[in-house]
């Protein structure tokens, strides 16, 4: 496993392009309303950064995190904190970035 430190957002994106990461796990099975496993392929092998177009569920959801992470933490006593760090797992090729 490495940790990552992108410095840059399209340092973060390009990092996302070589692995699969939660985003394209449902294309793997064909049931993303974003991609198919087809398109994810292709979208892979090529290097393609991958954006996908900001929609309202997208939108609330970077809103109401910090709060459901707050939230979180008071009902379970634990530490939560913003993790910046991409985690990869080289033999897997899968990667992920927790928010």
């Amino acid at each position: 496993m490495k940790i990552i430190t992108p410095a840059t957002r399209e340092e973060w994106l390009k990092l996302r392009t070589e692995d699969i990461t939660s985003t394209d796990a449902a294309a793997l099975f064909n049931i993303s309303p974003y991609s198919t496993r087809f398109e994810l392929w292709h979208t892979k092998k090529r290097g393609e950064i991958n954006e996908i177009k900001e929609n309202v569920r997208m939108i609330w959801g970077n809103r109401l995190q910090d709060s459901i992470a707050a939230g979180f933490a008071a009902d379970t006593q634990l530490t939560v904190r913003k993790m910046t760090e991409y985690i990869r797992m080289d033999d897997l090729r899968a990667g992920s970035s927790f928010d």
